[in-house]
């Protein structure tokens, strides 16, 4: 290759990792302070609140004490909110928001739904069970809070099961409500709206052609177009995830759209968020592994799949249930990586929301004037080389090396770091000789370097 065209090659890439891009960020951190058992995997969910604060809904089953009674007696499931200010590095204490019916045992709550509104009011909803047996009235209550989660009040009540929560383009709430067919059995989706909070709500639509369904389903509006965009589990062999379109609000849909298939046969649980550049994320998993996949034109076609997560069957991922925020999309799932038994996890999404740190940061007091990335020094290296970096304010920060196809081959640095310089030393180990580009971001800004290292 002559070095003309290798300079118009390293040109095209490093413009192209110079753009601002919203979701370059990798991040993963357990939750902490749940508890240790096999049922505390159960899907919560994630969301911003207006003040930047991460909010992370868990929903933390009971357990079965006494399966010789009817009904079967078990400790009560809670619902619990916990939240980090600075990207998942901290949590706070776990703050019970309700307990399930002492009679009820484990089942007592189900799934939380989240969104937040224009005005900053945060929306909950999830499934509660009243009475026990024989009555086993149940519904679905709507909490809110206008102080970024500090307290809430209750805003109403819901008959149906609401499996997703958003906004739609005036700012209403939308739910996506599963329901039983009384004749066929067959499970179906349906939809209806709220403009004042989930006080009161209209008339109910059909989303026609999702059956059979087997897992939840995720409704995102296209900010662009105010378009909704629904995805969903199809049982199959192997299971499909589905994707419908509607133009006028849930009146008409378009056809099925199959875009991928998971080996996972139930609760592959696919969610559709749109992030603030328009891109929408389809997240879902794959026996055990979460993997993801975009699209530019508010769904219309979709990339390849991306694996988020590496699990394998001893350390598997379950139930993600993602978000936007101005960090990416946030996701919140079960994992068995920090044992046998599954805790809650978040993860700010990223290229791989497992990264390869493969660099050693150090950093100084001294808070430089700008936001800037030095020349790694030496370079031409091998087989190790330093980069530093300055912040004028603390933030979250990736650092990530790419080769000169544009593909990420390591994460260097991520996290929260403080306003400073910075130096990260890099090892080469496992990288064949070639020209690199290594790329900085923290919120909107970011800048690329190109290295070079020679065996």
């Amino acid at each position: 290759m002559s070095r003309r065209i290798l300079r118009l090659l390293l040109t095209a890439v490093v413009a192209l990792y110079s753009a601002p891009a919203s979701a370059q960020f990798a991040r993963i951190a357990e939750i902490p302070g749940q508890a240790d058992r096999n049922e505390a995997w159960a899907p919560g969910i994630t969301v911003q609140a207006a003040n930047g604060d991460v909010l992370a809904f868990l929903l933390e089953y009971g357990e079965w004490t006494n399966f010789n009674t009817f009904p079967p007696q078990g400790t009560p499931a809670h619902l619990k909110l916990v939240r980090t200010t600075d990207g998942g590095t901290t949590w706070s204490a776990p703050v019970e928001l309700r307990e399930g019916h002492s009679a009820n045992g484990p089942q007592g709550i189900g799934v939380p739904q989240v969104v937040v509104q224009p005005s900053g009011r945060i929306v909950l909803t999830f499934w509660y069970m009243f009475s026990p047996a024989p009555a086993y009235s149940a519904g679905v209550e709507i909490w809110a809070s206008d102080d970024h989660g500090a307290t809430w009040t209750k805003a109403g009540n819901k008959p149906k099961d609401t499996v997703s929560l958003a906004l739609s383009s005036e700012g209403h709430l939308v739910s996506v409500d599963w329901r039983d067919d009384p004749v066929t059995f067959e499970s179906e989706l349906w939809t209806t709206t709220s403009a004042d909070g989930g006080a009161t709500w209209g008339s109910d639509a059909k989303i026609p052609g999702v059956n059979p369904l087997c897992g939840g389903a995720h409704l995102s509006v296209d900010g662009d177009a105010g378009d909704w965009v629904v995805a969903f589990q199809q049982c199959g062999s192997p299971s499909s995830i589905g994707v419908m379109r509607s133009a006028d609000k849930g009146v008409t849909w378009s056809a099925v759209m199959t875009v991928g298939t998971t080996t996972a046969r139930f609760g592959a649980s696919p969610t559709i968020v749109q992030l603030a550049d328009g891109t929408m994320w389809l997240t879902y998993l794959d026996g055990p592994v979460i993997v993801t996949r975009t699209s530019a034109d508010g769904g219309a076609t979709w990339s390849g799949t991306t694996a988020w997560t590496g699990g394998t069957d001893a350390t598997r991922d379950l139930n993600p249930r993602c978000a936007p925020s101005t960090l990416g999309p946030i996701c919140s799932f079960g994992s068995r990586r920090a044992g046998t038994n599954f805790k809650p996890f978040v993860g700010i999404a990223g290229t791989s929301l497992d990264p390869l740190i493969a660099g050693t940061s150090t950093e100084s007091a001294d808070v430089p004037a700008g936001f800037s990335l030095e020349q790694n020094y030496p370079n031409p290296f091998n087989p190790s080389t330093r980069i530093r970096f300055d912040l004028r304010e603390t933030g979250l920060v990736s650092l990530t090396l790419h080769d000169a196809l544009g593909r990420t081959v390591r994460v260097l640095d991520a996290g929260m770091r403080t306003a400073g310089t910075h130096e990260v030393q890099v090892q080469a180990d496992g990288l064949p000789s070639g020209v690199y580009v290594y790329r900085l971001q923290s919120g909107a800004e970011a800048v690329s370097r190109t290295m070079t290292l020679l065996r």
